[in-house]
């Protein structure tokens, strides 16, 4: 069975403004995705993972690959490829080494041939020298009160590139949650060296796309520190916003 989330992709499909991304409607086969949602993360295994007692209130709470593997199962087989060499590779190719050392130039020195880089399960107990990948599932917790899970930002300038799937429930009738895509107005040189938790002056970003928050949607970009994004409102609902972060990092 093929698993890669990429396996719907096309290169035409990659948008290069105003960063790398890329959006796939249905990108798992229906039955593979129906068995991944219907064995989602349960409330009582976060919880537990995250020694937590109550959600709050529209807030992100995820596991990660190295704490969310299965005895056996989908899951576990969906996990192990997204971190493996075979997927990253999937990833290089569909936007391109070139591409993404633009972005990410440090990787030369470690990694001047990303198609052949070795990869690990992002773990800090372990040292060796290979990209940190990890697949978090994870929600956004109900909301008592509306509001956006988070604004427009960039992500850790560790991170080379991160996909969402989204796999919502069929009963969340609710609104909000979509991902949108931001350009910012000013001409900001790229660098590897940025403060994820400055957040940029509103009127100075222009909204380019926004991704539904829809069962079976993938987003994935590239990260750098012009690679902005955020989440709509979500109103209030009883039901999660579930999603799989996936993720590659750099050291």
């Amino acid at each position: 069975m093929n698993l890669s989330i990429l396996q719907n992709a096309d290169k035409s499909q990659v948008k290069f403004e105003p960063y790398p991304y890329i959006v796939i409607h249905d990108a798992l086969p229906l039955d593979l995705y129906k068995e991944l949602s219907k064995t989602y993360v349960s409330d009582d295994y976060l919880k537990s993972t995250l020694d937590i007692e109550e959600y709050e209130n529209n807030k992100r709470y995820q596991v990660s690959a190295k704490d969310y593997f299965y005895s056996d199962g989908l899951w576990e087989e969906f996990i192990k490829y997204h971190t493996s060499q075979e997927f990253f590779k999937e990833v290089v190719e569909l936007f391109g080494e070139d591409v993404i050392k633009k972005y990410h130039p440090s990787l030369n020195k470690k990694f001047p041939n990303l198609m052949k880089s070795p990869v690990k399960i992002r773990d800090k107990s372990d040292t060796s020298v290979a990209i940190p990948l990890d697949v978090q599932p994870g929600i956004n917790s109900p909301v008592t009160e509306e509001s956006s899970v988070i604004g427009p930002h960039v992500d850790n300038k560790k991170e080379i590139y991160a996909g969402l799937l989204y796999m919502r429930l069929d009963e969340d009738d609710s609104e909000g949650g979509d991902l949108e895509i931001y350009r910012h107005l000013d001409d900001i040189p790229l660098t590897e060296k940025f403060d994820r938790k400055a957040r940029p002056s509103l009127d100075k970003l222009e909204l380019v796309d926004t991704v539904p928050y829809r069962k079976n949607m993938f987003a994935l970009f590239i990260n750098s520190n012009v690679s902005f994004h955020g989440v709509t409102p979500r109103q209030i609902t009883e039901h999660n916003r579930r999603l799989v972060n996936i993720i590659a990092e750099k050291k």
